[in-house]
């Protein structure tokens, strides 16, 4: 095969420059090929800007579910003022559910105590 029939093989692919991944601005090829970032100081960035990004996430999470635990707390009173019927129902799934998830968590730590 000549080169010539090698070169009508070739498609015109257009080359896309690599870009910083938190400026934007092209990568100089003296950084490699495996370089996402044009310095030290814009990955330490990047890196910043995800772990601020994970806090927000599990900030708004933790207010979702302190949500929810209020809710499910009014939910419980207005059953136990019911009467003494249902209170001492209430109370008992309440002690059930927290004996549960202290074993959980004692399983979890290798028998540690939970509250330390």
């Amino acid at each position: 095969m000549t080169v010539g029939a090698l070169a009508g093989n070739v498609r015109n692919v257009p080359t896309t420059r690599r870009r910083c991944a938190y400026c934007d601005t092209p990568l100089s090829g003296e950084l490699g090929a495996a370089a996402r970032y044009c310095s030290r100081a814009h990955r330490q960035r990047a890196y910043e800007a995800r772990q601020a990004d994970q806090t927000e996430q599990l900030r708004r999470r933790i207010r979702a579910l302190e949500r929810q635990l209020a809710s499910f707390e009014r939910v419980i009173e207005t059953v136990a003022e019911r009467g003494p019927d249902c209170a001492a129902a209430v109370t008992d799934a309440l002690r059930q559910e927290t004996e549960v998830a202290f074993a959980r968590l004692k399983a979890r730590r290798g028998g540690a105590n939970p509250a330390g």
